[in-house]
């Protein structure tokens, strides 16, 4: 037995998942669109690609019908909403990027390791602020241009999306492993692959904050 409401709610929670996320970013009129390019990107992706892969476990013989294996991959999608999850919640405790005041092209660093402009003011090189488009928290030449990786951020986001990526793929290449001859699995699991890995990298990219 199939049923095609279930995927459909799962791939839109993913969906509207991302379009939250990624509305925090849109920070200027011309991205206000984002989170609708996102929503339905993400909608086009998992239908487009859960059909191309049917296709293609169809066109090797796969003892399967067509909405079955809609079915199939849709609800296997439902790891890759656990890691979006995830991953956005590190997002809004551990940052991914910080910046702090790096010197101007007329900053002179001292020996003593102050550094000041042209105007002999002092430039507060390595004190915290905003992001580039921050002028307030960097003072006389000073810029906010120094960008710090928050590697553990990067790393759990990564962790998550990969352990999802193999949680989707070991429930569906388990199906089609069934349904398909020994000696044509791997053709019938190589299509899988690029389809979640596709998916996990989506969620991996959409939950920076960058």
């Amino acid at each position: 037995n199939w049923d095609l409401w279930g995927p459909l709610f799962l791939c839109l929670f993913l969906a509207i998942l991302l379009s939250i996320d990624e509305t925090g970013s849109a920070s200027s009129h011309k991205d206000a669109d984002r989170p609708a390019v996102v929503f339905s990107s993400m909608l086009l992706m998992v239908w487009i690609g859960a059909i191309v892969v049917t296709v293609n476990a169809k066109l090797l013989g796969g003892n399967v019908s067509f909405f079955q294996n809609i079915c199939l991959l849709g609800y296997c999608v439902a790891p890759m909403i656990v890691a979006t999850a995830l991953c956005m919640t590190i997002r809004l405790t551990i940052p991914d990027a910080s910046f702090t005041c790096g010197a101007g092209p007329k900053t002179v660093c001292l020996p003593s390791g102050a550094c000041v402009d042209s105007s002999n003011s002092t430039v507060n090189v390595g004190a915290s602020c905003g992001g580039w488009g921050d002028k307030e928290s960097c003072v006389g030449d000073g810029r906010c241009s120094q960008v710090h990786i928050g590697y553990t951020n990067v790393l759990l986001r990564l962790l998550f999306s990969v352990a999802a990526v193999f949680w989707s793929l070991r429930s569906s290449l388990g199906f089609l492993s069934e349904v398909v001859t020994p000696e044509r699995r791997a053709l019938a699991a190589y299509p899988v692959c690029l389809f979640f890995t596709a998916i996990g990298w989506m969620v991996m990219l959409r939950t920076s904050s960058s």
